[in-house]
């Protein structure tokens, strides 16, 4: 059911069929229905309709794994509404590096244990060197319900040990959180 039009005279005493159309409307915005697409405007909506979940992790850690593994604390379960909205995940690395020089790692972003994206960081510089990363992944119309989004990491080569540094700080120079996040919205 939809909205429907209607208009009163003053002093009007309203036919059965306006008195239906009433009830009709006032249904129709319980439900949803007698609100047109994009009627709303997003500085009207709250911020939880957008944004569906934010983890953060305050602590270092690091991996020598080859193969993807969930960097601890950056998985966020979402309850996705219906209505074909796409969702965006982002990951922020406050500082990341491997403990040696010249090597290379991965960053993913799954969706429900399958990547929907991953990122290739072929490291040059110095074993000291950490740096802020940023991943992004748009899941399109995914089906309404519950999805866990993970950020996960690898290296590439045996012996190579990929670390992610907490704390407030810097990174290439520029100053970064003291935390990393993954955070889901919709879009």
């Amino acid at each position: 059911m939809g909205y429907s039009a209607i208009s009163f005279s003053a002093g009007e005493q309203p036919t059965t069929a306006k008195w239906n159309i009433l009830g009709s409307n006032d249904a129709s915005f319980n439900d949803g229905t007698g609100i047109g697409t994009n009627a709303i405007s997003g500085a009207s909506l709250s911020t939880s309709a957008i944004k569906l979940g934010l983890a953060k992790v305050t602590s270092s850690q690091s991996t020598s794994s080859a193969s993807f593994s969930t960097i601890p604390g950056m998985s966020l379960t979402v309850t996705v509404p219906a209505g074909g909205r796409d969702v965006e995940i982002m990951v922020f690395l406050a500082a990341i590096g491997l403990a040696t020089a010249n090597g290379t790692y991965s960053i993913a972003i799954y969706k429900d244990g399958s990547p929907i994206q991953q990122a290739v960081i072929d490291q040059q510089a110095s074993a000291t060197n950490r740096t802020s990363f940023t991943v992004f992944a748009e899941d399109v119309a995914p089906t309404a319900g519950s999805h866990t989004y993970t950020a996960q990491w690898g290296v590439f080569s045996a012996g190579q040990v990929l670390s992610l540094t907490a704390g407030a700080g810097t990174s290439t120079g520029q100053a970064v959180p003291g935390y990393s996040f993954i955070e889901a919205k919709l879009v």
